[in-house]
């Protein structure tokens, strides 16, 4: 992926410092390039769509941006401030959340269990508060206006259910940033519309969107304060 062929739609609020800005990125794997010179910056309240083939480093770009995996090159900068993430944890500490195309949820465990998993309240007894993690996953649910009863195994789920929970999962950490990896694929429908409503009340609140798509989407094309950026294949590693 190379920095390239930018397309823009008007953006809102051009005076505001951006919230997230990414410069001159570069990585390579065993001699083979998978990012090179990639810069954008996002505000509050923004969506910007990055796309590009299969193969164009999208995942790379993704995974550095949360903490899994260290640029070779080029900086991340959060309020203005150069930061290195170590790991996932610590880039959902400084509110970057990820919504990866893989899910990461545990089949078998109830959709409560999944949106609390690491986490869960305790009573004064030190046990697990139950009744708060019930409260706590249908306020999330309900904020995305997702009709699931939260003791569904996630195996019972569709695809498209299930790509809605793991949302949930993150915005149940309350993300500065949320990085969305083809978050349409698996969807259709009420799904979509459900997923397009809920990306316009988190812009409203400030929430800077990330949009990975290996097309350029038409929620893309039409969102307003959105911009698209279109990358070229580059290698093989993505």
């Amino acid at each position: 992926m190379s920095g390239a062929d930018e397309l823009m739609a008007p953006a809102g609020r051009p005076d505001a410092a951006p919230l997230l800005q990414v410069e001159n990125i570069a990585k390579r794997f065993w001699g083979i390039t998978a990012l090179a010179g990639v810069s954008f910056d996002l505000k509050a309240g923004e969506v910007h769509c990055l796309c590009g083939e299969n193969g164009a480093g999208k995942s790379t770009l993704i995974k550095i941006m949360a903490g899994s995996v260290s640029p070779d090159a080029g900086a991340i900068m959060l309020d203005g401030s150069t930061i290195k993430l170590s790991s996932p944890h610590e880039g959902l500490q400084r509110g970057v959340g990820v919504v990866y195309q893989e899910l990461e949820l545990i089949p078998n465990l109830s959709i409560m269990e999944n949106l609390s998993l690491g986490r869960e309240p305790r009573t004064a007894l030190g046990t697990i508060d139950w009744r708060e993690v019930r409260r706590r996953s249908e306020a999330v649910l309900d904020q995305m206006r997702v009709s699931l009863s939260v003791d569904r195994p996630v195996s019972s789920l569709t695809i498209a259910q299930a790509q809605l929970v793991a949302i949930a999962k993150i915005l149940a950490l309350k993300p500065r940033i949320l990085v969305l990896d083809e978050p349409t694929a698996a969807l259709s429908g009420g799904e979509l519309a459900t997923l397009f409503t809920l990306i316009e009340n988190l812009k409203a609140s400030g929430v800077g969107i990330i949009y990975i798509s290996a097309i350029a989407s038409p929620f893309c094309a039409t969102a307003r304060r959105s911009r698209q950026r279109m990358f070229p294949k580059s290698a093989k590693t993505s």
